[in-house]
């Protein structure tokens, strides 16, 4: 019988056989984990429908106490084949997390496409340590940080490094966000122009026009940089909070690709077998919007693959 994980990567697109493999590697036989914290469901295993990329994409909980996520999910990647981050970056990352306690300490994320395959790791950064996260980031993104007074005290959660790019991406938490702080969190990248086009997908998810504050109270955004290319914005809430229950989330998310001409077509298929559910602790992660230079904005969405039965 093959791994419940894989069974659900099979309609995926063509790099499924290769995402197959890495899976056995980072799973490691993990079937029957309900346990895990970075799905709804407990899987430990989040799949990633990205609109602008027919890569099939994916992130996993390495499944260690977080304390020690990081040094294992380094040794995953290592029998991956991927190159590590610099050294010198992971024992930055190993004092930040040992500043203060961790939900889960580290992901690993996978990508499979035409070109081949890369790996991403995910390191959380615990509060007692944001602010020496900040300051390593601030130089790369080129402009102070925002919305960094005590009373909208955002901050960054999370590091994410693809070595075999030198991409780094940093995913930043804030409260009770307002619609016009999106134009906030963009101009520090210098895409406070394309505000405005976030603000129209946001308002497109709901029936009544958010005023005061986007739905739910927890929302991500995250900025994306590599060397030649210019920086990428994405803004993450919680799809239950945007849109309701799993069948719902899952209507709401294809209007959205239909109303804004993005391919979802993998999700769609996948996700078939929600239609009309009700469950609000379903399947169903964050809804991004992702926004590049030069390109229009596109779509992000996690979906738990089903588990087994018990």
């Amino acid at each position: 019988m093959r791994h419940w994980a894989l069974a659900s990567l099979a309609v995926g697109p063509g790099a499924a056989p290769r995402a197959r493999r890495a899976l056995d590697i980072l799973l490691g036989g993990r079937d029957a984990v309900r346990d895990s914290r970075l799905t709804h469901t407990g899987a430990p295993l989040e799949l990633a429908f990205v609109s602008h990329s027919g890569a099939l994409r994916y992130t996993v909980e390495p499944g260690r106490h977080p304390g020690q996520a990081l040094p294992h999910a380094l040794t995953l990647m290592t029998r991956l084949g991927c190159p590590l981050p610099d050294q010198s970056l992971l024992r930055r990352l190993s004092d930040w997390q040992q500043a203060g306690p961790l939900r889960f300490g580290a992901h690993i994320g996978g990508r499979h496409g035409d070109g081949g395959d890369t790996y991403k790791l995910y390191a959380e950064i615990p509060i007692e340590a944001a602010a020496d996260a900040e300051a390593w980031g601030t130089p790369m993104l080129g402009r102070p940080p925002v919305l960094a007074d005590p009373d909208r005290a955002a901050r960054p959660v999370l590091i994410g490094i693809n070595p075999a790019t030198g991409e780094y991406e940093i995913y930043y938490r804030v409260e009770n966000l307002h619609p016009m702080e999106i134009g906030a969190l963009m101009q520090r990248i210098g895409l406070d122009d394309r505000a405005a086009e976030v603000r129209a997908i946001v308002t497109a998810s709901q029936r009544i026009p958010p005023r005061h504050a986007l739905p739910g109270r927890t929302w991500g955004f995250s900025y994306a940089v590599a060397a030649g290319r210019e920086p990428i914005f994405s803004l993450y809430g919680f799809a239950r909070m945007l849109f309701g229950p799993d069948g719902r989330i899952r209507d709401g998310v294809l209007a959205l690709a239909r109303r804004f001409d993005w391919d979802l077509e993998a999700y769609a298929q996948l996700s078939a077998p929600l239609r009309d559910s009700p469950s609000f602790t379903g399947r169903h992660g964050l809804f991004g919007i992702v926004v590049a230079p030069g390109s229009a904005p596109g779509a992000w969405i996690g979906l738990a693959p089903p588990m087994p039965e018990a």
